[in-house]
């Protein structure tokens, strides 16, 4: 099956962030072109293609610059990883690796980033109570209200 690659570049001049931090920093020369998977459109696989900027930064040194479609340093840009996360709901990890065309062990670390993802931004400051104190009596439930 074909692909499709967009190659995106951002305009000049502009200034970059490092990586690490999100300082703005000049960028000063370029890496080579890196690939990362998108969302297959219409089934087709896309990539995105970009030859990231360097920066000096003077708390991290020398790295590349941030990227907003970018975790870390994973092949799959973040809307890949969540959407495959997501499907994994519903059909298994190899199945899922199958219809959409990448490897099990991108499915494996897209679930990780979205686990990751998921308890450093949960907010649990209004939770009071986990559970709801059902109790299964035969084949009903009824409800007990704890206070």
């Amino acid at each position: 099956m074909s692909s499709r690659a967009a190659e995106v570049a951002s305009p000049r001049p502009t200034v970059t962030a490092c990586s690490n931090s999100q300082h703005s920093l000049p960028g000063y020369d370029r890496l080579p072109e890196f690939r990362w998977e998108f969302v297959p459109l219409w089934g087709i696989p896309t990539h995105f293609l970009s030859a990231p900027r360097r920066v000096q930064c003077g708390e991290h040194g020398v790295v590349a610059e941030h990227i907003p479609w970018r975790a870390e340093k994973r092949p799959l840009t973040t809307d890949m990883m969540g959407f495959l996360a997501r499907w994994t709901r519903r059909l298994g990890w190899s199945e899922t690796a199958r219809v959409f065309g990448t490897s099990w062990k991108s499915v494996y670390r897209s679930v990780e980033w979205y686990v990751e993802y998921g308890l450093l931004n949960r907010q649990v400051s209004s939770v009071e109570a986990i559970g709801g104190g059902t109790r299964f009596t035969g084949d009903t439930a009824r409800r007990r209200i704890t206070s």
